[in-house]
Parts: C-alpha cells; sequence; structure tokens
C-alpha cells in the first residue's frame, strides 16, 4: 500500500482535535506516514495542542496559517506539504467517523482515483442538529445541501452523489495538474467535475455526520446570508462545468 497523509485543517477546534487524532492514530494504519493539522491560527490554542501530541509521536504535525484564511486555502498548502502517495482529509469537528479510512483508502489500493465518504447512499446519513435559536439554521443547511447534492448529481451527469461530503481519499498524483478552488463546499463539487472531465474513477462509501459534542458549527456562524452565497459560489462552478462538457 502506498503512504498516506491524513489533513486536518482547524479553526478553533481544541475541543476536538486531540480525541480525532487519538482516533486516527488507533487506527494502526502501517500506511500512514504523517497526521498535518493546518490551522488558521485559531486563538483558543488547536495548534498548541497539536504541538504538544507532535512531541510524543512524530507522525503528528502542525502548519500555521496567518495569511489568506480559509477551507480551500488550508487544504492546498496541507496537499503541498502531503509527503505520502495518497492524502485524506475531513473535518476536525469528530462529526465524521475516522474509522472509515481504512474503507477509503482500500478502494484506492484497488485502482480507483479518490474514495469519498457519502451521507446520501445507503446508510449514510445527515444527524446534525442543535437546540435553541441556531436550530432553524441547521435544519435548513441540512435540506439545502441534501437538495443541492441531488439536483447538481442529476443535472451534471456526476459520477457520486454527495458533491459537498468534504471526506475524501484520494490519490496525490491528481494534483499534479489540479489546484482545489473555490469556497467552502462548492470547492469539492468542482473537484469531482474534474474526475468526471477528466475521467478518473472515483467512489462512494456510505457514512453517518454526527452531531457536533464540543465547540461552535461553522454553519451557524455563517446565518442565511452565507448560506445563500454558498449556494451561488455552487451555481458558478456547476455552470462552469456545463460549459466544459
Amino acid at each position: 500500500m502506498g503512504t498516506v497523509s491524513v489533513i486536518l485543517p482547524t479553526y478553533n477546534e481544541a475541543s476536538n482535535i486531540g480525541v480525532l487524532i487519538d482516533s486516527i492514530l488507533s487506527l494502526e494504519l502501517d500506511s500512514l506516514c504523517e497526521i498535518i493539522v493546518v490551522d488558521d491560527n485559531s486563538p483558543d490554542g488547536t495548534a498548541d495542542i497539536v504541538e504538544g501530541i507532535g512531541l510524543k509521536n512524530t507522525k503528528v504535525n502542525v502548519l500555521k496559517r496567518v495569511k489568506d484564511k480559509g477551507l480551500v486555502n488550508s487544504l492546498n498548502d496541507g496537499i503541498r506539504a502531503a509527503k505520502g502517495d495518497y492524502v485524506v482529509w475531513m473535518d476536525s469537528d469528530l462529526q465524521m467517523p475516522s474509522s472509515l479510512i481504512p474503507t477509503l483508502l482500500g478502494s484506492i489500493e484497488s485502482g480507483f482515483d479518490a474514495a469519498i465518504g457519502s451521507r446520501f447512499i445507503g446508510k449514510g446519513s445527515d444527524e446534525r442538529y442543535v437546540k435553541g435559536k441556531n436550530k432553524l439554521i441547521v435544519l435548513v443547511h441540512k435540506q439545502l445541501s441534501k437538495v443541492m447534492c441531488f439536483f447538481f448529481y442529476y443535472i451534471l451527469c456526476l459520477p457520486v452523489l454527495d458533491i459537498s461530503s468534504g471526506y475524501i481519499a484520494i490519490r496525490k498524483s491528481v494534483f499534479q495538474n489540479y489546484t482545489l478552488k473555490g469556497n467552502y463546499g462548492e470547492y469539492f463539487l468542482d473537484l469531482v467535475i474534474h474526475f468526471k472531465n477528466n475521467k478518473l474513477k472515483i467512489i462512494e462509501h456510505p457514512y453517518v455526520l454526527e452531531r457536533r459534542k464540543f465547540g461552535n458549527s461553522k454553519t451557524q456562524a455563517n446565518g442565511y446570508w452565507g448560506m445563500i452565497k454558498i449556494g451561488f459560489g455552487f451555481l458558478k462552478f456547476a455552470i462552469k462545468g456545463i460549459i466544459k462538457f
């Protein structure tokens, strides 16, 4: 099996990052060469926690970012720094199960160029939920996510359904002539379109997106206006994808 780099983008995940790193290390993947936490200068001390873990385990490193903040820039920096033949990335809030990583990597080993975790096939589901004033924002976001995924899946005839997953294992060689672009979820749509246009092999496996236990959801912070902007971002990349077909 090729070597694996796991990239974990973070912003204010001090309550979660240690647990997530431990859960990945507990998988005892022989192919794991590193865990790279890419932190956007979190004021809650996320990077300090990772540095402490790294003192005990040299496979764990932190990449601190103070400029050009944002998820996609963090992922691109992590990919450039990665030493592994394969790259895995996922959210750092404990909502995505690290136990799916061996399954995703197994598909890469069997010949696929990428394998993604999907909320919308088989036994996959989205269990996000919050109480209080932000409950409606999260519920609306869940439904919009599902509607957008199904809409673009059928309109663009895409090879996978969860086109805003954010949980993937992928051959690093894919990035020899491609760079992630966009914002938030639409970067993933652009990546899937790239796979379709270049006839690369991709597969999806079901997983349950769990409720957040600690910290604050980025969905809540974005609010309704944030969701509208995300929707326009998806539309822009979808139109670009249609033009290329």
